[in-house]
């Protein structure tokens, strides 16, 4: 079954199925990359008031891969293209890196390959939903 989620809070959420109905979910029914988040589209199995076995559906992210690009291009070797999808934590890397020589080289690196990447569409968020949109 489908629904979305419309609470989570310290491991235990609530789902709202196509159906009509809500059900009650535990984090240790979740299948997807990171926490779930409200608003998050899932497909479930229903099992009385309860959801089992949680899965994201996979949908494009709402960032633009051509703002991406350009940010990427310019700001790319502070980690700022990651920061902007949330990958917070490879951004401070590409940030920290910035600062020796040696670090530096290994950040342009970094960039031109993310570079290419988000011009091929396979550039994806911190859920893991690909940036393929092109508007800005």
């Amino acid at each position: 079954m489908r629904g979305s989620i419309i609470s989570y809070n310290r491991n235990k959420g609530l789902i709202s199925g196509f159906d009509g109905n809500r059900y009650e979910f535990s984090r240790l029914d979740w299948h997807g990359k990171g926490e779930p988040s409200e608003g998050r589209e899932v497909d479930f199995v229903a099992e009385g008031v309860f959801a089992k076995n949680i899965f994201p559906l996979q949908t494009d992210s709402k960032h633009s891969k051509v703002v991406l690009a350009i940010v990427c291009w310019f700001f790319g070797i502070f980690g700022v293209h990651r920061f902007m999808v949330g990958k917070i934590g490879t951004g401070v890397l590409m940030l920290l890196l910035t600062i020796t020589v040696f670090g530096s080289i290994i950040s342009l690196i970094w960039t031109i390959i993310d570079f290419i990447v988000i011009l091929m569409g396979k550039f994806k968020d911190k859920d893991g939903n690909p940036i393929t949109s092109e508007y800005l």
